[in-house]
């Protein structure tokens, strides 16, 4: 009857890992997804470990989230339909994150910012804005977030001194109406004045969402922005 117990005490201890690395594979996986943000740059293939996840991605175009196991993952950026790498990036990403790698800068000088997003759902009622300043050739950037329609005079900068190749933290904000269309209007200036760059008219947002938005350099001109959704 004892040689009965041990058989029985492996069989458990057995079963036991077995759930254990179930709930564990449950839980491995994170995403990643891949903004293209040179203005002088082509198109490019998107390649994370050596496999082509996306083509011929363009200026201010995204590649969505991909879900990729926890860990280290190489990221190179090729020429669309060449072996010739613009840029190669070592991104970790740990369980259940998501995050997101901005490639910005000139061409000559093109570089990468990765972000960790919030993908968890603002309280009821509200929404969040980060803010990233990727438009080259400006410096750092003062951020304003508004009233549509109010303008930024008299005002105080939501964001001060947003360097260049840098993001905000997530700014919790009210959801903008439903009922009379009145929305957020956003600047992005010069640091210390009031010289908008970008003026985005005005955004509406719903409750639950949580949004991105990147200023970039327009290559006919001026500057512009692109709006990625985080959640919802």
């Amino acid at each position: 009857m004892s040689s009965r117990f041990p058989k029985l005490c492996v069989a458990l201890l057995l079963l036991a890992s077995l759930l254990f690395s179930a709930g564990c594979g449950s839980s491995s996986t994170a995403q990643l997804r891949i903004m293209h943000a040179s203005p002088d740059e082509l198109n490019l293939d998107v390649l994370i470990d050596g496999k082509i996840m996306a083509s011929d991605l363009a200026y201010q175009g995204n590649t969505g989230y991909f879900t990729l196991s926890t860990g280290s993952h190489k990221v190179q950026l090729n020429l669309t339909g060449t072996s010739t790498s613009v840029l190669s990036a070592s991104v970790s990403l740990a369980s259940s994150t998501e995050a997101t790698l901005i490639a910005y800068n000139y061409a000559a000088n093109l570089t990468s910012l990765v972000l960790t997003d919030n993908n968890t759902t603002p309280a009821s009622g509200d929404i969040q804005l980060r803010f990233v300043q990727a438009a080259p050739g400006v410096g750092a950037a003062d951020v304003y977030v508004v009233t549509a329609g109010t303008g930024i005079g008299g005002t105080t900068p939501t964001i001060k001194g947003l360097a260049f190749g840098s993001a905000s933290a997530y700014q919790s904000l009210t959801a903008t109406s439903t009922t009379t269309g009145t929305g957020y209007e956003i600047f992005f200036t010069t640091t210390g004045t009031n010289l908008a760059f970008i003026d985005t008219g005005s955004l509406t947002f719903t409750s639950g969402q949580i949004r991105t938005i990147v200023a970039l350099l327009n290559p006919t001109g001026g500057y512009t922005f692109s709006l990625l959704a985080d959640l919802n």
